[in-house]
């Protein structure tokens, strides 16, 4: 199905030989400051070596901290090092990023996100809901399940990142099975 998830990461990732390179939940609960703007790869501009899927798996609601991303940032090096700068003098991202074009995602449960990981992104700070009287059943944690696919020409030198977030979030028993996109395609229901 062209339309399918699966067949959008064929496509970006190189074909259905890219490998299972994360696979792992990013959870928030009230309370939680917002992270650093930042990139999952080392920003080039050569091409993508990973791309990532977040998957709701319940509604997202703005006070829960949604992921801001910012589009077109994927290969803007300048913005990469002024950003990477900032964060050294450890002086607020905000002045740099103010006014900058984003997109934050507000999910339906099973919805998701797909981006490049060298596209600049965030978490915002999970705060209390507006009126916790009208929202009694949504969850105080945030919870959205990703994988990501190595890109099928990817190196290992090119998944190189400094960043504190560190990226090959996996379990090693399950990255030892080297599960590539297509053995997971062919299990798409």
């Amino acid at each position: 199905d062209p339309a399918s998830l699966g067949h959008a990461l064929s496509v970006l990732s190189g074909g259905d030989s890219a490998l299972l390179f994360e696979c792992a939940a990013v959870i928030s609960t009230e309370g939680c400051a917002p992270q650093i703007v930042h990139a999952d790869t080392v920003p080039s501009e050569a091409g993508a070596v990973l791309h990532t899927a977040f998957v709701a798996l319940q509604d997202i609601s703005a006070h829960q901290g949604p992921t801001r991303f910012l589009p077109h940032t994927h290969n803007c090096l300048r913005l990469h090092g002024e950003l990477e700068r900032e964060h050294e003098r450890g002086t607020p991202e905000s002045d740099l990023l103010e006014g900058a074009p984003s997109v934050v995602a507000l999910l339906r449960s099973g919805d998701c996100t797909l981006y490049d990981s060298r596209t600049l992104h965030c978490g915002g700070p999970h705060v209390a809901p507006p009126d916790r009287t009208s929202l009694p059943e949504e969850p105080v944690e945030r919870v959205l399940f990703y994988v990501s696919f190595k890109h099928a020409l990817a190196t290992e030198a090119e998944l190189a990142n400094t960043d504190v977030h560190g990226a090959g979030s996996i379990l090693p028993a399950v990255a030892a099975m080297r599960m590539c996109l297509g053995s997971v395609r062919s299990r798409e229901v």
